[in-house]
């Protein structure tokens, strides 16, 4: 018997994809701020909690139905995350091979995931290319890694020119 595993992210994914050429510097120049996250589900402790934990950084713009805090909730999902440095996409909850389209999204928008729910999240993506609560020892670390991002162009920039996948192409 063979099993086939068909993660939930895929079904976002309409063709192979190939890791685009990316230009760090036009990509940092279109950013208008730090974060975004898209959040209608309130019920996420460890997202809100690492939400609550940046926002005493730096500006957070919430584009959901759950702490709204740019004029409602945005029409254009992926217009919206692509403006700001890294977008939260944390999933509702974690567990092993559980990872939908927010990675992909973030992705996407040109922008660094910052990423919480599948511990084995790099089996698919490049965990170089996001910022996987799981690689830390501690939420304090995991924060002060984002920060050095932020802070960092340099730094920041190796995150954008790193593939997508673990392998460099569409498993």
């Amino acid at each position: 018997t063979h099993h086939y595993r068909l993660p939930l992210w895929v079904a976002w994914l309409d063709q192979p994809f190939e890791h685009p050429q990316v230009d760090p510097s036009a990509i940092l120049r279109e950013k208008d701020g730090f974060a975004s996250v898209v959040v209608s589900n309130p019920s996420g402790d460890t997202r809100n909690r690492i939400v609550q934990q940046l926002e005493r950084h730096r500006p957070i713009a919430s584009g959901g139905r759950f702490r709204n805090n740019v004029g409602g909730p945005v029409v254009d999902k992926l217009s919206f995350i692509g403006r700001y440095k890294f977008n939260i996409a944390f999933e509702n909850s974690s567990s092993p091979g559980y990872t939908t389209e927010k990675v992909l999204q973030a992705l996407s928008a040109d922008t660094v995931p910052i990423y919480w729910g599948d511990p084995f999240v790099g089996h698919d993506f490049n965990t170089r290319r996001i910022v996987s609560y799981h690689d830390f020892s501690s939420e304090d670390a995991f924060i002060q890694h984002i920060l050095h991002l932020d802070e960092d162009d340099d730094a920041y920039s190796s995150v954008l020119r790193e593939p997508w996948f673990a392998t460099g192409r569409t498993p």
